[in-house]
């Protein structure tokens, strides 16, 4: 790294400190200041020029000044420091910029307030922009036709390459979606070679990731031509490409290949086709040969990471974004109301609504679903997600996981709109929703405090199973309770939980390998849920869920000792994160006499319904479906080889735009 890669480095870094300490908010001034930037700083407060302050210098080297020793200190780094910047900026960045300096309305990124780059004040209810006058007219020296076209087909060489990962064949629209008037694929031939080359099938251009064989198969004209894609948010692809790549790498582990005999192979076989998890692991059997005990644990990571997967075929969906496609409305609905998006389903999926709600009436039918829609709302879904759903209406489906999941459920609507899928949520569901964050609203407002046994209680229902120490330190960080080990000893055994020599269990004589392979899992998650006054609808989930489950296994024609055997081994299964449908008949062939694979259907229609939200002890006290919404963190260092295998530095290759 040369020296100023190294200071660019630092600084971003400093940035990022300061945007974590402190909000833009606080650097809004009263009204849009005119002239240079020494103009503006001057009628910056004292709070304000510290906070700029923060991203370039340490608090040892300002503490001595004054705050016209800070302005003119200030004044010089950030004229120094801009047109550097400007330089490490994605193109979006860059034209967000451009329109600032024609002095055109902006969405510009945080970094560049933080930094002093960029002002803001509020005009009425909205926050606006501008550059003072002579870092606009840096900007303008710097950002010439050259410099745009080189962060053109960077950006777009990255995006290539991350595309790949989620789609297979790239389509050049795709590529080229956010730079069509700058740029063609033609053009970017040149820097793209290196990794991607250009496959013509139709009369269409698409690119493929040269380190990966192609096959004829994977490019069928006409489901290339019918293929519909998710734009989702951006650096979703290269985080997935970054969770997809590791997969490999673990299933590499068990093969024992070297990794460049293994990556093509292992990734076509994953991704290329959309199958079952039992034939994808048995393509891995064939493939290589596999013993029976590696064969048990690529199945093992196959079954665990299904859900993930985003087939080539399907243009880059996972499982549950494929079975949505069913449920595609036929046209956008002229009222959106509930009855006409049910009028609007195909055929096929209208029957199959009947026949799940056991009536043709359609107002009949329209009740039912309400009120499936409300109960599923109101137990499995919290206040910010609530928030979050009714944002969705009317806007571009982005592959978010619940409005999957309730789509799915058939309580909202997809439906095509210029080769786009579009979310609308029929009018009474937007009530329900309304409502139900009003209720939950107050609720938090009503909420008593927990004391510390129903603190500790409620660690020990999350997690299941936890490290002593681990379980210490929560309770100091969290909510400021000092506990010594041997005081948490007699408290967990008054709440008639376990504690064995390093850890606490909901269990008593938890099997030493199974509670050690939980505690291994749990390591891999590192945040823990934190306890807090509305716990009660986690517990209420797993509460519905027990209950459910119970109801059915007391209709099978089996002795006692069987139904007792599946009620406590299913939940457990489910709480470790350790469960699919395939491992349930086969443990229940083996273990529970009398068990049907009917029953086990009906076991595993339960189980759908409840996996991804109820908390999970390897998760540490989250359920799945928060884990999926978590803001992703990059598990690559910026200074480290690219997985990709371009030869660069992550940050000037996969990860330049992150």
């Amino acid at each position: 790294m040369n020296r100023n890669e190294n200071l660019m480095e630092e600084f971003i870094e400093k940035l990022t400190q300061t945007a974590m300490n402190s909000s833009i908010t606080e650097l809004l001034l009263p009204k849009k200041i005119k002239g240079n930037l020494i103009n503006v700083l001057n009628s910056c407060d004292e709070e304000q020029l510290l906070i700029i302050a923060n991203s370039y210098f340490n608090k040892i080297k300002i503490a001595s000044k004054n705050l016209t020793e800070i302005t003119k200190m200030l004044e010089e780094k950030i004229k120094e420091q801009f047109p550097q910047f400007l330089d490490y900026i994605p193109y979006k960045q860059l034209k967000q910029v451009e329109k600032l300096i024609n002095d055109q309305e902006s969405d510009i990124s945080d970094p560049f307030i933080f930094a002093g780059f960029v002002f803001i004040y509020r005009d009425k209810e909205e926050l606006k922009a501008w550059i003072p006058d002579d870092l606009k007219e840096l900007a303008k020296n710097k950002i010439t036709k050259e410099v745009k076209t080189k962060c053109i087909e960077t950006d777009i060489y990255s995006k290539g390459i991350s595309l790949f990962f989620s789609l297979g064949l790239v389509p050049e629209e795709k590529l080229l979606e956010d730079y069509k008037e700058e740029t063609s694929l033609k053009d970017l031939l040149k820097e793209l070679k290196e990794m991607l080359i250009i496959k013509n099938i139709n009369g269409k251009n698409y690119l493929w990731f040269n380190k990966i064989e192609y096959k004829e198969d994977y490019g069928d004209i006409n489901s290339l031509e019918n293929m519909r894609y998710i734009k989702r948010p951006e650096n979703e692809e290269s985080i997935y490409m970054i969770i997809l790549l590791k997969l490999v790498e673990d299933i590499n582990k068990v093969l024992k290949e070297p990794y460049e005999n293994v990556f093509s192979s292992a990734l076509t076989i994953l991704v290329a086709k959309k199958r079952e998890p039992a034939e994808i692991v048995e393509d891995f059997t064939k493939t290589y040969n596999l013993s029976k005990a590696k064969q048990q644990k690529i199945e093992k990571i196959v079954n665990d990471n299904y859900e993930i997967l985003r087939f080539w075929d399907h243009g880059g969906k996972n499982i549950d974004e494929i079975e949505m496609e069913r449920y595609l409305l036929k046209e956008k609905p002229k009222k959106r109301n509930l009855e006409s998006c049910i009028n609007l389903l195909e055929n096929d999926v209208r029957k199959e609504l009947e026949e799940i709600y056991m009536t043709e009436d359609i107002s009949e039918l329209k009740e039912r679903i309400l009120d499936d829609c409300e109960s599923m709302l109101e137990n499995f879904f919290e206040l910010e997600e609530l928030e979050e759903l009714l944002q969705y209406d009317d806007s571009i489906y982005d592959g978010n996981d619940i409005i999957t999941t309730i789509e799915l459920r058939n309580c909202i609507y997809l439906y095509e709109e210029k080769g786009q899928e579009r979310v609308i949520i029929p009018v009474e569901i937007k009530e329900i929703l309304k409502k139900l964050i009003d209720i939950r609203e107050e609720e938090a407002l009503e909420m008593e405090p927990l004391d510390d046994r129903e603190i500790i209680g409620n660690y020990m229902i999350y997690n299941g199973i936890i490290e002593k120490e681990i379980l210490q330190k929560l309770l100091k960080e969290n909510h400021e309770l000092d506990y010594s080990i041997d005081e948490l000893n007699t408290a967990i055994k008054s709440l008639d939980f376990y504690s064995d020599e390093y850890f606490f269990s909901v269990i008593d004589e938890l099997d030493q390998s199974m509670a050690k392979s939980i505690l291994e899992k749990k390591k891999l998650q590192k945040n823990y849920k934190r306890v807090d006054e509305l716990c009660y609808k986690d517990f209420e989930k797993i509460d519905s869920f027990y209950d459910e489950l119970e109801d059915c296994i007391n209709l099978f024609m089996v002795p006692d000792e069987t139904k007792e055997e599946l009620l406590s081994i299913i939940p457990f299964f489910l709480h470790i994160n350790f469960y699919n449908i395939d491992m349930l008949i086969e443990y229940t062939n083996e273990n529970c006499p009398g068990i049907k694979k009917s029953d086990c259907k009906k076991i595993d229609n339960i189980i759908s319904k409840y996996k991804n939200i109820i908390p999970c002890w390897t998760l540490n006290g989250y359920s799945i479906q928060e884990v999926n919404s978590m803001p992703k963190k990059q598990k690559v260092g910026r200074n480290d080889p690219c997985p990709c295998g371009s030869g660069k530095k992550y940050k000037k290759c996969c990860g330049k735009n992150e």
